[in-house]
């Protein structure tokens, strides 16, 4: 696990700029008003509260899309983390 995040980690400097900028602040408290409900939660025919807006590719792989609302979907933390595992970014079953 600390092999993942130490190469996650390596990668961010450009990702934290970008997730501290007004224009992802904006896009993502505009996104989450409309969107207010966890997509994987629906999936599964439960009812949560998103809090997350997640890159569907990853900022890292695409920075170009960093504010495309076709590569976006509203999260609840719990599954940002699963969907994070399957990804490899939290060292979960995904990861490696």
């Amino acid at each position: 696990m600390k092999k993942v995040h130490a190469s996650y980690n390596t990668r961010r400097d450009d990702s934290d700029k970008f997730y501290k900028s007004q224009a992802w602040q904006r896009f993502r408290a505009a996104y989450l008003q409309a969107n207010p409900l966890c997509v994987e939660c629906h999936k599964h025919k439960r009812v949560k509260a998103a809090v997350i807006v997640d890159h569907i590719i990853p900022f890292k792989k695409a920075p170009e899309r960093s504010l495309d609302v076709s590569n976006m979907r509203s999260l609840c933390r719990a599954c940002h983390n699963r969907v994070g595992e399957r990804v490899g970014l939290t060292g979960g079953e995904g990861a490696g």
